[in-house]
């Protein structure tokens, strides 16, 4: 699906608003750069996702083999309440479904008629499927604005309750990772973040400082560790649980959510509730197995690695989504 490339951002990459506009569409070739921003720190030289979409060629962005999506970008009421019904059932609080469908339904009603928003889920090869994320940002600014919530930012609003932070936690965060989720904070006007929120959003979306290795289990226990550290403890015994792909910075030595969403547990599989940054549609996606989630969510981030960093990984909390 067409998008910019990671969920990520960087202080550089969010101020170039409109370079990232032109670097999207939900096809193959932005699902390769997928995610919610990109990281972009002087130390690392790491490229923006604009960059990195011009200069990637068309031929190297093809998928080798097709994958299976079934998805919806909630547009009908009756697929809003199907998903409504999953997330109560889970567990999700009703106050924060209403939210969140009230925010899936302004969405929709900015927009208007939009491609690939059918009735219904739709099976599809997911590079087939496609919508224009420049037209969705610039009709946002237009009509509301404001910038919408990127992927992490809608992983916590419905996430926010199966994650705790011990009040003795000492860790604050001090860098500039999370600089453009927190301007979206600071300007759109359905998130009304107080600052415990933002210190536990903060606490848990931050960079993990990680080894110079390209062994994911060993980044995939640093990362337990750390959040472990950071006083962060999951209902892992929900059936809501975080889905973080992880990306690997090995000029820093650090690993990032470059991508969030949250996952639910069905009568049949998996349910998945996404949107890959603030110029693109809510997505809920269907899944009969973690290994088919676990397939899709690396191929949107595989052509973002850099040469000695270790392979993309996909947390479930605090544990990898496939071993």
């Amino acid at each position: 699906m067409n998008s910019p490339a990671k969920c990520k951002n960087r202080k550089d990459y969010f101020m170039n608003k409109r370079l990232m506009l032109l670097g999207a569409v939900f096809a193959m070739s932005a699902m390769l750069l997928a995610g919610c921003g990109s990281k972009t720190t002087p130390a690392s030289q790491k490229s923006t996702e604009t960059e990195m979409t011009q200069d990637i060629k068309e031929d190297s962005m093809e998928a080798s083999d097709p994958i299976p999506l079934t998805y919806s970008f909630l547009y009908d009421d009756g697929t809003k309440e199907e998903v409504r019904n999953i997330m109560e059932a889970d567990g999700i609080k009703p106050e924060r479904v209403d939210k969140f469908m009230e925010i899936v339904t302004q969405f929709s009603d900015t927009l208007g008629e939009m491609e690939g928003a059918a009735e219904g889920f739709v099976s599809i090869d997911a590079s087939k499927a496609f919508y224009d994320s420049e037209y969705i940002g610039m009709t946002f600014d237009k009509k509301l604005g404001f910038d919408d919530q990127n992927c992490r930012l809608t992983a916590y609003s419905l996430f926010q309750d199966f994650y705790t932070v011990s009040d003795d936690s000492t860790y604050t965060y001090d860098d500039d990772s999370l600089y453009g989720d927190l301007e979206i904070i600071k300007t759109n006007k359905n998130l009304n973040f107080t600052k415990e929120d933002i210190s536990k959003y903060t606490t848990l979306f931050a960079d993990v400082k990680t080894e110079a290795s390209t062994d994911i289990a060993q980044h995939a226990e640093t990362i337990k560790e750390t959040w472990k550290e950071r006083g962060i403890t999951f209902d892992n015994e929900s059936k809501v649980q975080l889905l973080s792909i992880m990306l690997h910075d090995p000029v820093n030595n650090t690993v990032f959510a470059g991508h969030a969403g949250v996952l639910f547990e069905t009568e049949d599989g998996f349910l998945v509730i996404e949107k890959r940054s603030q110029y693109t549609p809510f997505v809920a996606g269907k899944f009969n197995d973690l290994e088919s989630l676990n397939t899709y969510l690396l191929s949107e981030v595989s052509i973002m690695q850099q040469d000695g960093a270790a392979d993309s990984f996909v947390m479930r909390n605090d544990e990898l989504l496939v071993k």
